[in-house]
């Protein structure tokens, strides 16, 4: 399984369709909906961006609140912006990169919401019940999105 959404060619649209009829069509169209989702999760920049946020807390107290601030909005703009240029590592094929850019951007954004920590829990923005349906939502549609030719 490589590291990106891979592009939908012609022919495995075509191939598609030959086993949509029987039940191995269902199966494979299963398992690449869940590789997409799986895909499109920066899980390497999240791993750098909750471990340096876990580090950020241990700077506790009223009197650094201001330090966790800004340190959390650094970490979080650099995971961000780091997110599309690690991606850039694996494809050089502009549409299925861009696509992977993209889909990891917004999905990075949305994860660092989820994370019950940080610079929206920092700032009494983080709410669990709208964090964890947005990620749903997120993860139910983007697996629905594929680059293609």
């Amino acid at each position: 399984m490589s590291r990106l959404v891979e592009l939908k060619t012609k022919e495995a649209g075509r191939r598609q369709l030959e086993l949509a009829g029987g039940e191995t069509g269902v199966q494979e169209k299963l398992k690449e909906y869940g590789e997409r989702v799986a895909k499109y999760v920066p899980a390497e920049v999240l791993a750098f961006y909750t471990a340096a946020v876990q580090l950020i807390m241990t700077k506790e107290g009223d009197e650094n609140t201001l330090f966790r601030l800004w340190a959390f909005a650094v970490i979080g703009v650099i995971a961000w912006a780091g997110t599309p240029l690690y991606l850039s590592m694996f494809s050089s094929n502009p549409k299925e990169r861009g696509v992977n850019q993209i889909m990891a951007s917004i999905a990075f954004i949305i994860w660092a919401y989820a994370y019950p920590a940080g610079l929206f829990a920092e700032l009494n923005f983080h709410e669990p019940v709208i964090a964890g349906l947005v990620l749903m939502v997120f993860s139910f549609v983007s697996a629905f999105i594929q680059p293609k030719e």
